[in-house]
């Protein structure tokens, strides 16, 4: 399952038009604003896929200006609780 950590800029004034609209998509969590514009978010999703999608759908919000990831985590999908091999 993967998880990533996300900076929304939005621009100044912005926040509280843009958080109601990404929190609707799947997966979503707003951690914080700094007040310029900028929202912490983090997206949990089933797949990579599917977080692809909703970091995408944050991307074509009204308002937002760029999405940046700043944090990804993600298991083996196929398998999740096969062990690492190391060489």
């Amino acid at each position: 399952m993967p998880i990533g950590g996300l900076v929304v800029s939005c621009g100044k004034g912005w926040e509280d038009r843009v958080m109601p609209k990404i929190l609707e998509l799947p997966g979503v969590e707003v951690h914080g604003s700094n007040g310029k514009g900028d929202l912490v978010v983090v997206v949990e999703a089933e797949t990579s896929n599917l977080l692809e999608t909703v970091v995408e759908a944050i991307s074509r919000v009204d308002g937002v200006l760029t999405v940046g990831m700043t944090y990804l985590n993600f298991e083996d999908e196929s398998n999740p609780k096969r062990p690492a091999i190391l060489p």
